[in-house]
């Protein structure tokens, strides 16, 4: 008696039986439920159409997009990082599913978990076209993400000339600062952008401008691979002599924090003052002799000459 209850326990047919029943009886209480709400159904639904979406607009596919938009699909939907189908074409090179997606109200200026709009991430991925496609319609060059910056630094640090070159021809001012005081001209020249600071100084940018640390687009020039940009301002006049927070001219840092020896020669062929004092009254020759960089010789000989 015990085993014949103990072989009908263990009976793959009897346990999915009881399986079944239980399945069963779950749908059957939940059905009231689900009859009272169908909007959970088609949550459900309209949620996986979305994905879909999101996907067909990252491999730029309109016949697709088209297809989820008529079944009801929602075009400014969001994933998890607040992406919208836009900003996922925009950063593809798929100029007919950025104009399809607009055609069908797809919001320029929506915002991810970022702060950034479809219009930022056509500027991240070199998206040229695209950018000028969504400022036809209403896409807000002024906007900035969540950590205060705007679409010209985007372009800048992305070495994006003919974004750079839009941005000014639609009024975008040429002097205008981000959330840390730093410049259009002044991102050029820390970042050794060489054609975008030739434009910039070329369109009228103030060369002589300070970040709230008193640098100038000049200080900033001065690094290991930024001489282009020195040589460019130093031709258009930049002031040698301003003096940052620490009480330092360029050529100071060119000698005391960078050790570049080129950019002392040139910065001394311009003019720059080499009995200028910093904050602590010492000139640039004692900052050369007090360095430990391997080109110390070559610019203590140059301030010397």
């Amino acid at each position: 008696m015990v085993k014949q209850s103990f072989s009908k326990q263990t009976d793959p047919l009897m346990k999915i039986k009881n399986a079944s029943r239980r399945l069963f009886w779950i749908c059957f209480c939940l059905l009231p439920f689900l009859l009272a709400n169908p909007g959970i159904a088609q949550s459900k639904k309209t949620e996986l159409l979305n994905e879909q979406l999101l996907g067909a607009s990252y491999e730029g596919n309109v016949a697709k997009i088209e297809k989820l938009l008529k079944a009801g699909a929602q075009v400014n939907s969001t994933d998890w990082r607040g992406f919208t189908p836009l900003m996922a074409a925009a950063r593809q090179d798929n100029l007919a599913v950025v104009k399809f997606l607009l055609d069908h109200k797809a919001n320029p200026n929506a915002r991810n978990m970022i702060g950034r709009t479809p219009l930022m991430q056509a500027v991240v991925g070199g998206q040229f076209e695209a950018v000028k496609l969504m400022l036809s319609y209403g896409g807000n060059l002024s906007l900035v993400d969540y950590e205060k910056t705007p679409v010209w630094r985007i372009a800048v640090t992305g070495r994006d000339i003919r974004t750079v070159r839009f941005l000014l021809d639609h009024g975008v001012n040429i002097n205008s600062r981000d959330a840390k005081g730093t410049t259009m001209l002044m991102c050029a020249a820390m970042g050794a952008v060489t054609d975008i600071s030739k434009l910039l100084i070329a369109r009228g940018a103030n060369l002589n401008l300070q970040d709230p640390k008193g640098s100038t687009a000049l200080i900033l020039s001065i690094g290991e691979s930024r001489n282009e940009c020195l040589k460019q301002l130093l031709a258009a006049k930049a002031k040698t002599e301003i003096k940052d927070k620490a009480g330092r001219t360029a050529l100071m840092v060119a000698v005391g924090q960078w050790g570049n020896a080129e950019a002392v020669k040139l910065l001394l062929r311009s003019g720059a003052n080499r009995y200028a004092r910093d904050a602590q009254g010492k000139m640039p020759l004692q900052l050369a002799q007090e360095s430990r960089n391997p080109f110390k010789d070559q610019i203590v000989e140059a301030l010397r000459s």
